[in-house]
């Protein structure tokens, strides 16, 4: 009987090209499969989130009556959320560690301890990647009618519950998210590496917000509902706890989608860090066979740029159901000469590795370093398996 195939998303869906970790790249609309890696999401920290203050004519800094914040903690799963899935094969939070406050974390503990405590997490999780994200924002809102507040005054003159879903205020603040990616593999295996330092660094991405309109329903209290029968929406509610709220989670709904599709913009950096390896995945999707007693046989190939530190590809490792297996690349690898535009001295090395899984299969970890010394070249990734016969399969 010959095996079942399954096809576990593409790694690379980019021609071979030099770009250093980091470059800008042209955004991509979408990317049909999420990136290959498992993220480790840091908590965002309420003292980093710090208050840019409006600055009025004469330089003087201003405040307005409304008073908003981010919420560290919504922020956070919103982009979990925008993450998980349509961006990363995986990603989680990872929390601070037992009793111990944010702001000893980050002003009382070494660089070396955050260093160790994340890279314990990771190791526990499974990660690729650590995502540490900063948030400021200005905490006044300026709160105004905006165009839609005549059109809603006519259907408030008609009556009816319109006038309470149209969105007649706008509320005007700043906010923004500054998130850095950092590579766990070179992370544990440069000394200097830390979450302060650039050796691990990616790539640094930016998202911003500015205004949200809000309508009656996002606005309004209890009390508030008995005046609009007389009074038009657009004057009423403007600057209410729920207001506060809604502005606030509009906030970490809009930072965390910008944040999703700033990294789907920077695939390309995420997946041929030349500064973090002199390797990346050949455009072969990674292939799974699943045999008749249960092996699942995984194959696919990595592009080396032959250069100073690396001549050639050394080892991988593939682990699956609670099995991991180790192996050698074969030979110096083949000169990549079908790869259009390719960087020179690149070299494909194949690899075809046969595991048995003892638990569930959902995912596949895969590891490869290049034999490359000081700095030791590695990637990691992950991809998800859907079930034979599921869509997505062959």
């Amino acid at each position: 009987m010959s095996p079942a195939k399954t096809f576990v998303p593409s790694t690379l869906l980019f021609v071979a090209v030099i770009v250093s970790s980091g470059c800008s790249s042209t955004p991509e609309a979408t990317r049909e499969r999420p990136l290959p890696f498992k993220v480790a999401l840091l908590p965002i920290r309420a003292k980093e989130q710090v208050i840019l203050m409006r600055q009025a004519d004469d330089g003087s800094a201003t405040t307005s009556p409304f008073k908003w914040a981010v919420d560290g903690r919504e922020l956070e799963e919103r982009i979990i959320g925008a993450l998980k899935g349509p961006v990363f094969a995986d990603a989680e939070r990872i929390d601070y560690p037992p009793n111990v406050s944010a702001d000893q974390f980050w002003e009382e503990w070494t660089e070396q301890q955050r260093k160790d405590w994340c890279l314990a997490q990771t190791r526990e999780n499974g990660a690729d990647l650590i995502l540490r994200c900063r948030a400021e924002f200005r905490p006044a809102a300026d709160s105004s009618t905006n165009g839609n507040f005549w059109p809603n005054l006519l259907l408030f003159l008609i009556g009816g519950p319109l006038p309470y879903l149209l969105s007649d205020r706008t509320y005007s603040t700043d906010a923004t998210l500054t998130t850095t990616v950092y590579d766990v593999f070179a992370m544990t295996n440069r000394d200097e590496a830390t979450l302060e330092r650039r050796e691990a660094w990616i790539v640094d991405v930016e998202s911003k917000f500015k205004n949200i309109d809000l309508n009656f329903f996002a606005r309004a209290e209890a009390d508030d509902y008995a005046l609009s029968i007389v009074c038009p929406p657009g004057w009423l509610a403007s600057e209410t706890d729920p207001a506060k709220k809604s502005v606030s989670s509009a906030a970490a709904e809009a930072l965390a989608a910008v944040l999703g599709d700033s990294l789907t913009s920077r695939s390309r950096d995420l997946l041929v860090a030349f500064g973090i390896a002199d390797f990346y995945f050949g455009e072969e999707d990674i292939l799974v066979e699943r045999t008749p007693d249960g092996t699942m046989v995984v194959s696919g190939s990595f592009l080396l740029r032959r250069g100073e530190f690396s001549q050639r590809m050394e080892g991988y490792a593939v682990t699956i159901g609670g099995q991991r297996v180790v192996g050698k690349f074969e030979g110096n690898g083949e000169l990549a000469e079908d790869v259009p535009n390719r960087a020179p001295n690149l070299y494909r090395f194949k690899f075809r590795a046969p595991v048995k899984p003892e638990l569930p299969v959902d995912w596949i970890r895969l590891e490869a370093w290049s034999d490359s010394q000081r700095p030791k070249f590695g990637r990691m990734f992950t991809f998800r398996v859907t079930p034979p016969g599921s869509a997505g399969n062959t």
